[in-house]
């Protein structure tokens, strides 16, 4: 029998404020119940499950290092407000003059490199 696959669920900056930040807008559901729900869907798969939240980027960036020492076989990232702002997760994106990075801000970066 094969090991189980090392899943990380990775929470960026803001997602911990879930289900209590503009819940009319984001709804009610907290980060809490999320982990939740992904831990029991890794469980039902066999796999081992482990969660992160940062509202630092450089903690993020440790903490995916850290996966990689630490045998994890994928990453599941929810980048929050990386998502807008930041490319350092996503390393084959890179910025070339004005044009681009005014493209990136209205474009997922995470699709770009990752």
């Amino acid at each position: 029998m094969s090991p189980p696959i090392n899943v990380l669920l990775i929470n960026g900056p803001n997602l911990n404020l879930l289900g209590t930040r503009e819940p009319h807008i984001y709804g009610c559901e907290t980060l809490q119940n999320v982990v939740d729900n992904a831990e029991k869907i890794a469980k039902e798969q066999g796999a081992v499950f482990a969660a992160f939240q940062s509202n630092h980027e450089g903690a993020i960036v440790d903490r995916i290092h850290q996966g990689k020492k630490d045998g994890v076989d994928g990453i599941v990232i929810n980048p929050g407000t990386f998502m807008c702002w930041r490319l350092v997760l996503c390393p084959r994106a890179h910025l070339h003059n004005r044009s681009l990075y005014a493209h990136l801000r209205r474009n997922s970066r995470c699709s770009l490199g990752c």
